[in-house]
């Protein structure tokens, strides 16, 4: 996986309508330690964010460019 492009489908858009902004989809911590790991070059969703609305601790874009500069 070293160097790919992740993309993440998670049909968001078919929903919006129903669903609330605040409730977005996003990525766990484990999947961001998974993915730094793995040293992909892009991550990429198609909801509002990445960062899962249910965890206002982590913001796994600030987690990737930490990772990235150690």
């Amino acid at each position: 996986m070293k160097n790919d492009t992740i993309l993440i489908n998670t049909d968001w858009v078919l929903n919006r309508a129903l669903i609330s902004i605040s409730i977005k989809t996003g990525l766990s911590e484990a999947a961001a330690k998974y993915l730094a790991s793995s040293e992909i070059n892009l991550v990429g969703i198609d909801g509002p964010s990445i960062d899962p609305a249910i965890d206002h601790d982590f913001n796994f874009i600030e987690f990737l460019v930490l990772m990235t500069f150690q």
